[in-house]
């Protein structure tokens, strides 16, 4: 069940209902008695400071790396789970805080050095909180030591490379779309070594329906009829899930952890292991959707629909004049990123957390003052999936089998990622 809450009196008076003071306070974030810890601190930091990583993909690979070394050195600290890759035995005892901050700031600094003035000063406000002592300087050590090792882990995964792109112009090809007409996002980027997948191919979309199908005249007049930056059958709270969805996955669905976090109240160590688990699972859909992406190299709506008289098929038309209710996204269409990573990220979220999950969010896209709320992560991942429809970028098949794709990939790192050890005794990589 979905609700739209359009005002912050509104948005109090159902949340105090449904979960009480401390619930509210994790839903919107005003000032309370919950209090976020080091890994939600530093998950914020973390999205601050990726922006400088580039594209959203490699911006998701940092928040993947730095989680798994928060998750690697709180764990070698206070063994509960298995590591991801790393085990640093401490000389004495150590600081999980410290230990968790270091981590973070260790991947950071590695990776993105010209982010120092946020990230330094980030760290000082941390280890400002944390007792001085030997504790805590143990604690500094193990995060360093798992933070060289996890970028040293990552260096030659590939995504460093943009790759090229030779554009098709028949029909169901993909072309240059309008405004800008640019080349495609990372094209080599399917090829990145996955973070918990065997393959980036393993989960592979089955491919778009064919042009001369029912499926697809379907698929092409929905989203003719319904994305249109005019479109007069768009209701105005598809218009409204339209804009809310258009926000990127991952500040989006990060920002949900926190929110559910901070209302479960789960302490430093499983917070450890939720993020680390959700952006390892948000990565790896990333790559998987990539694959499948540049393997079918599906067109747009803004190209198909005012080239449907070419497509072969009698229930579609052509509208020369078609133009998406937002500029088209810089990739090829089929399967949608949006419905990959979101449903990676609720498949994660509903594991760790169960079915149902009262919450809201505001993404940044959303229009002033509206907040839309949630009764599962899964809602979340299907309205994410339906204003990709609304604000026409993408076709329903799309939607689908992008959705199937991240589900695929959410369990399999729920299942075999991460996973708790017997009496608490870490396996070292």
């Amino acid at each position: 069940m979905r609700r739209n809450l359009e005002s912050q009196a509104g948005l109090r008076a159902w949340a105090a209902g449904r979960m009480g003071a401390v619930g509210l306070v994790a839903l919107i974030g005003w000032p309370g008695p919950v209090r976020a810890d080091v890994v939600t601190d530093w998950n914020l930091t973390t999205l601050q400071a990726a922006t400088a990583a580039g594209v959203p993909q490699r911006q998701q690979r940092v928040a993947a790396m730095v989680h798994a070394a928060m998750h690697d050195a709180v764990n070698s600290v206070e063994p509960r789970y298995e590591a991801y890759a790393v085990h640093v035995s401490p000389s004495g005892e150590a600081s999980i805080e410290a230990a968790a901050v270091q981590a973070a700031y260790g991947v950071l600094i590695r990776l993105l050095p010209a982010q120092a003035a946020l990230l330094d000063g980030a760290r000082s406000a941390s280890l400002s909180q944390i007792p001085d002592g030997p504790a805590k300087e143990e604690g500094l050590a193990v995060g360093e030591a798992v933070a060289g090792q996890i970028v040293a882990l990552r260096s030659t995964d590939g995504s460093d490379v943009d790759g090229t792109y030779t554009f098709g112009s028949g029909p169901g090809e993909y072309q240059r779309t309008p405004p800008t007409f640019g080349n495609p996002a990372v094209p080599a980027f399917r090829f990145v070594r996955p973070f918990v997948l065997w393959r980036g191919d393993q989960f592979r979309a089955e491919g778009p329906p064919s042009l001369d199908s029912d499926e697809w005249a379907a698929d092409l007049n929905e989203v003719k009829r319904l994305g249109s930056v005019d479109s007069a059958e768009r209701t105005a709270e598809q218009t409204e899930i339209a804009l809310c969805g258009a926000e990127g996955s991952l500040p989006m669905w990060n920002r949900v952890a926190r929110s559910v976090s901070a209302q479960k109240q789960t302490g430093l160590v499983e917070n450890a292991r939720l993020f680390a688990l959700l952006n390892l699972a948000m990565v790896d859909a990333n790559i998987a959707c990539w694959d499948s992406k540049y393997t079918y190299r599906f067109w747009r709506p803004v190209t198909a629909i005012p080239l449907a008289d070419a497509d072969g098929n009698d229930a579609t038309e052509a509208d020369p004049a078609w133009t998406p209710l937002r500029p088209t996204p810089l990739h090829p269409e089929y399967p949608s990123a949006h419905a990959c990573v979101s449903n990676a990220a609720a498949k994660v979220l509903t594991s760790f957390f169960g079915t149902h999950i009262a919450f809201g969010t505001a993404t940044s896209t959303c229009p002033a003052g509206v907040v839309r709320s949630y009764d599962s992560f899964q809602d979340l991942a299907d309205e994410v999936g339906d204003s990709r429809i609304y604000i026409g970028f993408h076709f329903r098949s799309s939607i689908r089998d992008g959705a199937h794709l991240g589900r695929q990939v959410g369990h399999w790192t729920f299942q075999r990622s991460l996973q708790p050890v017997k009496h608490h005794q870490c396996r070292a990589s």
